[in-house]
């Protein structure tokens, strides 16, 4: 008798447990394709952001699938996850829809000058990538070195960020690279105070 409640109880439980799944468990409001696309935005979101420790995910991911009812395809998921990202509140983490990358539009190309023996270049937010990414970086060099060129030494650098809103980093760090040199150049600093250099070495 005591093993056939024992059962019971097993059974009780499994049917609770299959019951009471939250709103991170696919449903039939949900398409299978967005469940698992917004489900690995999530997962990216808690274990990359820096605020993780001060987020409660649980809450976080049922509000977000809440708000996900009705969403077929990966492409209407975009709304859902940059709403999340919002939630989040960093003021710095954002989503990138797919697109072919691109070289920086008109008007958005970088430039340089020299005032008085001081080298002047401005650089522009580029969110491109691979070999336009490349092509920046090889940009930025060409206009240092004419720079270079027109005086016996350059005596010092303004390097102009006021319109960069961000992007890909990498390409435009290796465009400045000659003016900042082969050294560590910055940090990623986490949650955890961990600390991951990034460096300029070789034209990269």
């Amino acid at each position: 008798m005591l093993r056939k409640t024992g059962v019971w109880m097993l059974l009780v439980g499994a049917v609770a447990a299959c019951t009471d799944a939250g709103p991170s468990e696919p449903d039939d409001s949900i398409g299978l394709q967005a469940h698992i696309y917004i489900s690995a935005a999530l997962d990216i979101m808690e274990f990359n952001s820096v605020r993780r420790y001060e987020i409660d995910w649980t809450a976080f991911r049922e509000e977000t699938f809440v708000e996900a009812a009705g969403v077929m395809t990966i492409p209407e998921t975009y709304p859902v996850i940059v709403s999340a990202l919002d939630r989040i509140g960093d003021g710095h983490s954002f989503f990138q829809e797919p697109v072919s990358s691109a070289p920086p539009a008109a008007g958005e190309a970088p430039s340089a000058a020299l005032v008085d023996d001081i080298g002047y270049l401005d650089v522009p937010a580029f969110s491109g990538g691979g070999e336009d990414g490349d092509s920046l970086a090889l940009l930025y060099h060409g206009l240092i070195e004419g720079v270079d060129t027109m005086v016996a030494q350059t005596c010092r650098w303004v390097v102009d960020l006021r319109g960069n809103t961000g992007g890909n980093m990498w390409p435009m760090i290796a465009g400045v690279g000659p003016i900042l040199g082969e050294d560590t150049v910055g940090f990623f600093v986490d949650p955890d105070s961990i600390f991951r250099s990034w460096s300029y070495v070789e034209g990269e």
